[in-house]
């Protein structure tokens, strides 16, 4: 009984290790976003991006690192990405942070968020 008391007690004090559950979708051989995403789990990951168009059309949704990827430098450069290579105007990047949040229909540009690195 003490065994199984001190396990438990043990097991209790390892840290949670946090996932961040987004959609994965990229407008790309026919593929339509969000209609087409699917949802994907990661511990490894803790935003979620979402790439729209100007007229607020999908490019993409993925999980991130929001230390890389959610930077004020970052999503302005693709922001500015999108706009150039798609040939329009209004084109914007955003980062979230809970759960299936890049839904395509959550609030655009939900960046920044304060984190330490």
């Amino acid at each position: 009984m003490e065994h199984t008391t001190t396990l438990l007690l043990l097991v209790s004090l390892l840290p949670l290790s946090s996932a961040i559950t987004c959609w994965q979708c990229a407008s790309t051989d026919g593929k339509i976003c969000p209609e087409e995403s699917k949802s994907f789990t990661s511990t490894t990951h803790d935003a979620c991006i979402t790439w729209r168009l100007g007229n607020g059309t999908i490019l993409l949704q993925n999980l991130v690192n929001a230390q890389d990827e959610c930077t004020d430098e970052k999503v302005s450069f693709w922001s500015q990405f999108v706009d150039l290579y798609y040939k329009t105007y209004g084109g914007s990047v955003s980062c979230c942070y809970t759960d299936q949040c890049n839904d395509g229909q959550s609030a655009f540009n939900l960046y920044p968020k304060p984190f330490t690195p």
